[in-house]
C-alpha cells in the first residue's frame, strides 16, 4: 500500500495549519497591542515585552533538543528496549543540565547589571 501522497496531504495541510496559527498570533497582537497600552502603563507594557522576549531566547537554548528527543528514543527503544533508552534519556538529561548550568552562570553574571540597566 502507498501512502507517501497521503502522508503529502497531511504535511502540507499540517504546514497550512501552522502558517494559520502564526497568521492569527501576529494579527491579534496587532490588534491587542493599542487595547493592552489603554488599559496599563507603557512602562509596564514594556517591562512585559521584556520579559517575553528574554523567555523567548530561552527557550530557544533548548535547540531543538526537545524535537530529536521524542525520535530517538522511539529509535532506541525499538533498537534496544529499555537499555537503549536509559542511554538516551541519560544523554538528554546531561545535555539539559549542562544548558542549565551556563544560564544559570551566564544569569548570576549579568544579575548584578539589571537594576542599573532598568533603573
Amino acid at each position: 500500500m502507498n501512502t507517501s501522497g497521503n502522508r503529502g496531504l497531511k504535511a502540507f495541510w499540517g504546514l497550512c495549519a501552522d502558517m494559520g496559527c502564526q497568521g492569527v498570533v501576529t494579527l491579534s497582537t496587532f490588534l491587542l497591542t493599542p487595547l493592552v497600552l489603554a488599559l496599563t502603563s507603557k512602562s509596564l507594557y514594556g517591562s512585559w515585552q521584556a520579559a517575553l522576549s528574554i523567555l523567548s531566547y530561552l527557550a530557544m537554548l533548548d535547540a531543538g533538543l526537545g524535537f530529536s528527543l521524542v525520535r530517538l528514543v522511539a529509535a532506541a527503544t525499538e533498537k534496544r528496549g529499555t537499555t537503549g533508552l536509559s542511554s538516551v534519556a541519560s544523554v538528554a538529561f546531561w545535555s539539559f543540565a549542562a544548558i542549565g548550568a551556563i544560564v544559570l552562570a551566564a544569569g548570576f553574571l549579568v544579575a548584578p547589571f539589571v537594576p542599573v540597566w532598568f533603573h
